[in-house]
This record gives structure tokens, sequence and C-alpha cells, in this order.
């Protein structure tokens, strides 16, 4: 270096050269600046960014260029026409390779992040790919399950459809069963109470009773022909034999089921809404009592024809109530020395009822206790009252004689 350098020297050309020298070894913390402004951009927002920021490096190496010439003009006035051009163009030697560097820079990283974006982007789209191959499958899927189910559906509604005719179709035939049914038995209830009515309105049974322990067997029954009986009486002349004709006669060693079985099927006239009545008659001792209720230690062997007939009456009755209801009550009353007292009452005896005829009820005591019941135990419980309410006496046959009728 010469003596005529060293003004240019000393107005500072060095100082920026070294500067410029400084810029070019810091490329590198460039990039990284760069990178750093550009990480947290949006795609869309970094060609725009990075237009702005080369417009500014742009501009700021025009200035640089602007101040170095400038200084450049100062130094030439004071030095060589040799040394001006020497030092211009030493400047514009070292400017430019330090300008393009940074633009190369700045391509480069623009070219990187665009790389970076193009990968990021066909990962995203990658990504999107599978998953709109997955909603596709999965919507697949769910058509075919949409189809599964809509002809289950249909299935199930013509299935539906078949069932619910067939129940129709047997829901009609049923109905016209019952029609059937009920008709029949009509048709059996009428016949039925109509060889009641050819067996006779009115039914005559003869009981003989046995002898009692003590009595002396002297018996004056002669013969028994079923409905028929011959009664020898030694008084009346010469062969002294009666005969006597009944429905039906039963012997001394009869039981009380027997003589029941010929009571038995008017207890279905009575459901079926006929008038039916039964009782009991002879002298006092003859075995009423025993025939109608039965003994006073009463077993189910020994019991009367009331206590079977009541049995027989609500076992039908239970069987019936799936087409009939039925309402069943009882009254209690006796006539004693021509009155008609309540037995159900404890002061019976003291109250009068009046015996009443009209079209709708036929005779009837409308003033009596009418009690209604369920069950054969109802009626027993009504009837063990009633026979304590009785008027009862001595006679020569029995020491508690019923003194009246009961009903």
């Amino acid at each position: 270096m010469n003596e005529g350098e060293a003004p240019y020297e000393d107005a500072g050309f060095n100082g920026d050269a070294h500067l410029d020298c400084g810029d070019m070894s810091r490329s590198r913390p460039l990039k990284m600046l760069v990178s750093a402004v550009l990480s947290d951009k949006r795609p869309d927002e970094v060609p725009q960014l990075l237009e702005s920021m080369l417009g500014k490096l742009v501009d700021e190496f025009e200035n640089r260029l602007k101040s170095q010439n400038e200084l450049v003009k100062a130094a030439l006035k004071n030095g060589t026409d040799s040394t001006k051009c020497f030092s211009k163009s030493k400047v514009l030697v070292e400017a430019t390779p330090n300008f393009s560097e940074r633009k190369m820079d700045t391509s480069e990283i623009y070219s990187k992040h665009k790389q970076t974006k193009k990968e990021a982007s066909g990962k995203v789209a990658l990504k999107q790919h599978s998953i709109l191959q997955q909603q596709s499958k999965h919507l697949e899927d769910l058509k075919a399950n949409l189809q599964t189910t809509r002809a289950g559906m249909e299935f199930i509604q013509m299935k539906y459809s078949e069932d619910l005719n067939i129940l129709g179709r047997h829901l009609f035939s049923l109905a016209h069963a019952a029609s059937g049914y009920h008709k029949v038995l009509e048709e059996n209830r009428k016949l039925y109470n109509q060889v009641q009515d050819l067996k006779g309105s009115i039914r005559v049974y003869c009981r003989i009773r046995p002898f009692l322990p003590g009595q002396v067997s002297s018996s004056t029954v002669g013969c028994i022909d079923d409905g028929n009986i011959t009664i020898i009486t030694p008084k009346s002349g010469k062969d002294g034999r009666k005969s006597f004709s009944f429905n039906k006669v039963f012997g001394p060693s009869s039981t009380q089921d027997e003589v029941f079985l010929d009571t038995q099927p008017l207890i279905r006239s009575v459901l079926d809404g006929y008038n039916v009545c039964i009782f009991a008659y002879g002298q006092t001792g003859s075995g009423k009592t025993f025939t109608m209720s039965g003994p006073k230690n009463m077993t189910e062997q020994t019991q009367g024809v009331n206590y079977r007939a009541l049995g027989d009456l609500f076992n039908l009755a239970e069987k019936r109530k799936g087409t009939f209801v039925y309402d069943i009550a009882v009254q209690m009353i006796e006539i004693y020395n021509e009155q008609v007292r309540d037995l159900l009452i404890s002061d019976g005896l003291n109250k009068r009822l009046e015996i009443r005829n009209n079209s709708q009820n036929g005779i009837n005591v409308p003033d009596a206790s009418l009690v209604r019941v369920a069950s054969t135990m109802d009626v027993m419980e009504l009837m063990n009252i009633g026979h304590r309410n009785r008027t009862v006496g001595a006679t020569a046959l029995n020491d508690r004689s019923s003194r009246s009728h009961s009903v």
C-alpha cells in the first residue's frame, strides 16, 4: 500500500468494508433469523412476507451503496484518479458479492420453506385422503346396516301382518264357536229341564227310617219294589196289606248320598232360572231333620240334602262364572202357630212377618233378612244361627223336637 491510500483509509472505507465482511460472516445467523420469522406464519402469508423482506433488504443495500458512493466521492476529491477508480471498483466488488450472497441466502430460505410447505401440504393431503377413505368406508357400512335394518323391519312388519290376520281369523272362529256354544248350551238347558218336567213337576219320595237302638224290630213294611211299597196292616182285613206308589222308595239301608242323587239334577235347574223347592214331611221322629240336614255330630258322609245341595250350587256357579254371574242370598224363616218368624235375627220371635204374593217375585217374605253368601260355609253358619233360634219342645219320641216348620 502506498502513501496515497492513507486518506482513503482515514475516510472510513475500511470500516465499511469491515462491516460488509462481518455481514457476510453472519449469513448463517441471517438464515436462522429468517427461518425464525417465518416459522410461526401461515403458508399463505410467507410469500408476501418474503417479498417485503427482500424489498427492505434491497432498499438497505441501495442506501448503503449511496452512502459509500458519497464517501468515495469525498475521498476522490483528496486522492488521485487511479485511487478513485480503484476504490470505487473495490467497493463495488465488495458490495456486489455481499448482496448476491444475501440474495442467494434469502432465495435458498424461500426455496427450503416452499419445499417444507410442499411436504407439509402433501402430508396434510395424504392424511385428509386417509380420513376421507375411512369416512367413506364407514358410510358404506352405515348404508349396509341401514339396508339390513330396513329389510328386517319389512320382514317383521310382514310377519306382524300375517300374525294379525291369523289372530283375526282365530278370534272370528272363536267368536263363532262361542256363539254356537251358547246356542247349544241354551238348547241343552231347555232339553234338560224338559226332561225334569217329564219326570214330574212334583216328585214324591219315601224314605223308611231304620229302627233305633232299643226299639222292637217289628217292621210293618211288607215289600219294597223301586217306586212301590207294601204295608202290613192286620186290622184292615184278612190279608192286611196296602200298597203305595212313589217316584222312588228308599229302604232303611239307604245312605244320605243315595237320597241326594235323585234330587241333585234340580240344583242345575235352579241356576237355569227355575223355581225349586225340596222339603221333608212326616210325623215327629220320622227323620225329617236327619234327611235334610244330618245328625248332630255330622260328617261328610252323613251330610243331609241341604248341605250337599249348597255344595253343588256353588261348584256349578264357579264353573259357569265365565259365562254367567250369579248372586246368591239366604233367607231362613219358620212357620209356627200360623205365624212367620225370621230365624236370622235374635229378636225374630217378637217380629211378625207377612207373606206376600206378586207377579214379579211370586210368593215371598220381603221383610225377612236377606244375607248374601259366597260359599257353603257362609250358609252353614247362617243355618246354625237359624237352628238355634227355632222353637223346640219335648215329645214322646224326641226330647228336643222341632215345634215349627223352617224354610
